[in-house]
């Protein structure tokens, strides 16, 4: 093993644990994937079976884009159809965040959409694509609509179904998916007479977002909560 992957493997770990503790998880039924430094078609995933607080930078998988097993671990081949797509056919992408929250549902069933209610939602609602719900699983020749509809956008709204951040690195990701899903509650919690923001205020806020992939706000807010994680749960590290 190189050590930049053990790098992103100590840094993915970290990411579950974060996830977990942001109440992201959803059992064993969502994952988070990371490509390979120096392996293109190549990422990591949780071991199926394990819950978020059980991931390790040690028992990550490695799988192919075409979702073959490359490591020791459990897969769910079906459930690998949707990083498969985004890893191969998207080669910008190097940290995809899939999750089931309540809110995060809710809004996805919404027709509407999410809605520019409120400042969080303004830092992603520029870069948000939706995706038809297609069934409880992803089909194989569901790959190609899924990028297809991403588009060149960054998140993914799976229509009744969740919520997809993608990024080229996993604090860019994270910060995605916090404000993404810190947007949908708020939506949830929102009466339904709730005034949206002004066209004009969101594309002036929309030129000033603070998702940049190397943002100060970004760096910033991944340190923070990998302090978080090494005071809470520095086993991820194992």
């Amino acid at each position: 093993m190189t050590e930049a992957e053990w790098n992103t493997r100590v840094e993915l770990a970290a990411l579950y644990r974060a996830a977990d503790l942001a109440g992201w998880s959803d059992s064993i039924f969502t994952h988070i994937t990371a490509r390979v430094p120096g392996e293109e078609s190549a990422y990591l995933i949780n071991s199926y079976g394990l819950l978020f607080e059980e991931v390790t930078a040690s028992n990550l998988v490695k799988v192919s884009v075409n979702g073959a097993k490359l490591s020791e671990g459990r897969i769910n081949p079906v459930a690998l159809t949707l990083h498969n797509a985004l890893h191969r056919l998207r080669q910008d992408i190097n940290c995809v965040i899939h999750t089931h929250t309540t809110s995060g549902v809710a809004v996805s069933c919404d027709p509407r959409g999410l809605l520019p209610l409120s400042q969080q939602s303004l830092t992603v609602f520029n870069s948000i694509a939706y995706h038809k719900y297609e069934g409880v699983f992803f089909w194989e020749d569901e790959e190609q609509r899924l990028v297809n509809d991403l588009g060149n956008k960054d998140i993914l709204i799976l229509k009744n179904h969740g919520l997809v951040a993608t990024a080229s690195n996993i604090p860019s990701c994270y910060s995605r998916m916090y404000m993404l899903e810190s947007a949908c509650s708020i939506q949830c919690a929102a009466v339904n007479n709730a005034s949206v923001i002004d066209l004009d205020t969101i594309n002036r806020s929309l030129e000033q977002s603070m998702l940049g992939s190397n943002s100060k706000s970004t760096v910033l807010m991944w340190k923070s909560i990998l302090r978080k994680v090494e005071k809470i749960c520095p086993d991820y590290k194992k």
